[in-house]
């Protein structure tokens, strides 16, 4: 296997759209589901079920 480079830098507030990072935080908030009740019983296939 080669070795994959990895570009580092320094990003700025000016350089972020924030629009995208509201919707990243959106998202991220809904990454641990267990604090939603309704969900508490539903498996991992019905999860996969409800996005379809």
């Amino acid at each position: 296997m080669g070795e994959k480079s990895i570009e580092w830098g320094i990003v700025t507030e000016l350089e972020v759209v924030k629009a995208m990072v509201r919707k990243i935080a959106f998202v991220h908030s809904y990454a641990d589901l267990t604090f939603i009740e309704e969900l508490e019983e539903c498996s991992v296939y019905e999860f996969g079920e409800m996005a379809i």
